[in-house]
């Protein structure tokens, strides 16, 4: 039996047929005919956004050492609380997003340390739980 005996032996060895109407298609063009069609324009970045919030805004756990540094500073802006420390924070609240929570910054003068529960009072009344704080800096 021959290499081209068969169901198709009468056409199997025919040149590939060219348009002299159209010019020959690259082979990336040829593939974008079968890429994904997006029936739902915009879905794909609402989804990266999506995913990309539950990554960023998720409570951070402090070390031991961060906990420490930030006694340290707590204990500091006790020291000068007569004189309202200005200070700058970024603490965890639940009600940035409404997807759980992220992570906001606020700046102001400490008005006092409430002890029960912990927390951070600013002369502006803003109320921040001093478990939810992961970073002090301050204002000069």
């Amino acid at each position: 039996m021959s290499k081209n005996s068969g169901r198709y032996s009468d056409i199997i060895d025919l040149p590939h047929h060219q348009s002299i109407y159209r010019p020959h298609m690259t082979v990336y063009n040829r593939a974008a005919q079968f890429a994904p069609f997006a029936a739902l324009v915009g879905y794909d970045e609402m989804v990266q956004d999506t995913a990309d919030i539950l990554l960023l805004d998720k409570r951070i756990i402090l070390s031991e050492d961060a906990k420490c540094l930030l006694d340290v500073q707590l204990q500091g802006i006790r020291e000068k609380i007569d004189l309202n420390p200005e200070i700058k924070i970024v603490y965890f609240d639940e009600k940035v997003n409404k997807l759980g929570g992220g992570y906001a910054l606020h700046s102001g003068k400490v008005k006092k340390i409430e002890e029960y529960p912990a927390m951070l009072v600013f002369l502006d009344g803003k109320k921040v739980l001093i478990e939810d704080i992961i970073q002090i800096e301050n204002e000069k």
